[in-house]
C-alpha cells in the first residue's frame, strides 16, 4: 500500500516538472523586453563636453516592442555616492523612435555615467553616457562654416599667449540648439561663409540670447559676409557696405620671420565702425572690430578665415591668440567658472565675515552649563523647599524665553558695534592711541576688520 502511494506521488511530481518546463521563462521574457528598447546617447557636441556649465545630452529611444511610458534618467557614475539623477518623462509607441534632450550640469556627468529608461520600478534599458569630457578651463569653439577645416588654426594657438587649452568643434546646422541654455557649453561661436538662413528662428534667437548672456560671437566671411551675418548683422560693430581688396596685410604681422605675403589682391568686406572699437585696420578699413553686447562680445572679421594665403599662414595661430586676448580680454577666463561656484562660495562665508565671528567655545560651554544648572537642579530645589514643584512647568519655559531674548540682544549689540567700526575709505581719522599717530578707536577697529579679511 505504501509503495502504491509513493508511486502515485512520484507521478504527480513528474507531471508538475513537465508542466513547469513547458512554461515560458519569465527571466527570458524580461531580457527580451529589455532588448526591444534601444538607447543611443550623444552628450554635448558630437560626444564632447566639458566639466563646467550645462551640457545637453541627446537620447534616442528606439522601441521595437510594446508601447513604453516611463522616465529617462541621466546620472553620473554608479560608484559616485554624490551622483544625482536628472529625469525626463517619455512615452514611445511600438515601432517608433524618439529623440529627447536632457540638460544637465557638466560636473554631474562623466563618460562612466549612464542613461536609463525606467518604467515603474523596472529598468527597461540602460547604456553608458560615453563621450569625452574636458576640463572646465578648456575653450570650446563651435564653428559653422562651409569648410569644416575653417578654424583648425585656433586649436594650435600658443599657450604662452593664450594659456587655455582650446577645442575646435565643427558643427552642422542641426547641432545648434534652440535654447540659450543648451548653447552655453560653447565659449566662442564662429560664423564664417555660412548661410545663416539655414537655421530656424529659434536657433537664431538662441545665438542672440547666448551672446548677450556672456558668449563670444565671431562674424566673418569676406565677400560672403552678408550671407553669414544675415539677421544677426545688427549685432556686428561694423556696418558692411560692400567689398574691397587689399594688396598687403601689414596689420596682421606678428613676427618678422613669419610675414604674410599677398601674391594677388585679397578680397575683404568693407564698411564703417558703428559701435565698439577697431582691433585691426588696413588703409582705414576695419579688418577686425569688437563690441560689447550685454555680458558678451561680438568680433567682426572682414575676411574669409578659410581663404588662402591667410588660412595656411604660419603666424595665423599666434596672431589669433593675440587678437582674441585683445578683443575678448577677461571674458576668455570665464570658462574657469562654474555656475555652482556661487553657491559653494557661501560654504564658509561666516568665517570670512568679521561681524559674524562665533563666540569662544569655552564661554559658550560655561553659559549653557549655568543655564542647565539653573533650569534643572536649582529651580527644582528652590520650588521643592516652597512645596510648589508644579510651578516648574511655568518657571522653566519663562526662563528659556528670557534667556533666548538675552542671547539675541547680545548678538545684535555686538553686530552694531562691529558695524560702527567700519567707516568709508574717504573718512579721516582723529584721536590718539598709545602707539603713535592720532587715530580714533573707530579707525583702529576698521583697520582690524580689514586685516581679518586678508
Amino acid at each position: 500500500m505504501n509503495m502504491a502511494k509513493s508511486k502515485h506521488w512520484l507521478l504527480h511530481i513528474c507531471v508538475c516538472l513537465l508542466l513547469l518546463a513547458g512554461l515560458p521563462d519569465s527571466r527570458a521574457a524580461t531580457v527580451h523586453a529589455e532588448s526591444s528598447v534601444q538607447l543611443g546617447v550623444t552628450p554635448g557636441i558630437r560626444g564632447e563636453y566639458k566639466q563646467a556649465g550645462v551640457v545637453p545630452v541627446q537620447v534616442t529611444v528606439s522601441n521595437g516592442g510594446a508601447d513604453v511610458e516611463g522616465s529617462l534618467v541621466v546620472a553620473g557614475s554608479k560608484n559616485d555616492d554624490f551622483s544625482v539623477g536628472y529625469y525626463q518623462p517619455v512615452s514611445v509607441a511600438k515601432g517608433a523612435t524618439k529623440q529627447v534632450t536632457i540638460t544637465v550640469p557638466g560636473n554631474a556627468i562623466d563618460p562612466f555615467g549612464y542613461v536609463a529608461l525606467i518604467q515603474g520600478d523596472e529598468i527597461v534599458a540602460q547604456t553608458k553616457i560615453g563621450g569625452r569630457r574636458y576640463g572646465p578651463d578648456t575653450l570650446f569653439v563651435g564653428v559653422l562654416a562651409a569648410d569644416v577645416d575653417t578654424a583648425n588654426f585656433l586649436g594650435a594657438m600658443p599657450q604662452s599667449v593664450l594659456p587655455n587649452p582650446v577645442r575646435v568643434l565643427p558643427m552642422q546646422p542641426e547641432q545648434i540648439p534652440t535654447s540659450k541654455v543648451q548653447l552655453e557649453m560653447l565659449d566662442i561661436l564662429v560664423l564664417n561663409n555660412f548661410a545663416l538662413d539655414g537655421l530656424n528662428g529659434q536657433q537664431v534667437q538662441a545665438i542672440r540670447d547666448w551672446t548677450a548672456g556672456g558668449g563670444m560671437l565671431v562674424l566673418a566671411g569676406g565677400a560672403h559676409y552678408n550671407k553669414t551675418a544675415g539677421v544677426l548683422a545688427d549685432l556686428s560693430p561694423v556696418e558692411v557696405t560692400g567689398v574691397t581688396s587689399l594688396t598687403a596685410f601689414s596689420s596682421l604681422a606678428v613676427e618678422k620671420n613669419k610675414p604674410l605675403v599677398l601674391e594677388k589682391p585679397f578680397t575683404i568686406s568693407a564698411g564703417r565702425l558703428k559701435t565698439g572699437s577697431v582691433v585691426h585696420a588696413e588703409g582705414g578699413v576695419p579688418l577686425m572690430a569688437v563690441r560689447s553686447l550685454g555680458e558678451g562680445k561680438v568680433l567682426y572679421v572682414a575676411y574669409d578665415l578659410s581663404e588662402e594665403p591667410v588660412a595656411s599662414w604660419s603666424g595665423n595661430s599666434r596672431f589669433w591668440a593675440e587678437t582674441l586676448t585683445k578683443a575678448f580680454g577677461s571674458s576668455l577666463q570665464r570658462t574657469e567658472r562654474d555656475p555652482m561656484d556661487g553657491m559653494w562660495g557661501l560654504n564658509q562665508a561666516a568665517d570670512r565675515i568679521p561681524q559674524l565671528k562665533l563666540p569662544d567655545v569655552k564661554w559658550t560651554a560655561l553659559f549653557f552649563g549655568c543655564y542647565a544648572l539653573l533650569a534643572g537642579p536649582v529651580f527644582y530645589y528652590l520650588l521643592r523647599r516652597k512645596r510648589k514643584q508644579g510651578y516648574m512647568w511655568v518657571v522653566v519655559p519663562v526662563f528659556a524665553v528670557i534667556t533666548g531674548v538675552a542671547i539675541f540682544s547680545y548678538g545684535a549689540l555686538q553686530r552694531e558695534l562691529a558695524r560702527s567700526c567700519i567707516k568709508p575709505a574717504s573718512s579721516t581719522c582723529r584721536g590718539t592711541d598709545r602707539r603713535g599717530p592720532r587715530r580714533s578707536r573707530r579707525c583702529l577697529c576698521r583697520r582690524a576688520a580689514t586685516m581679518s579679511w586678508k
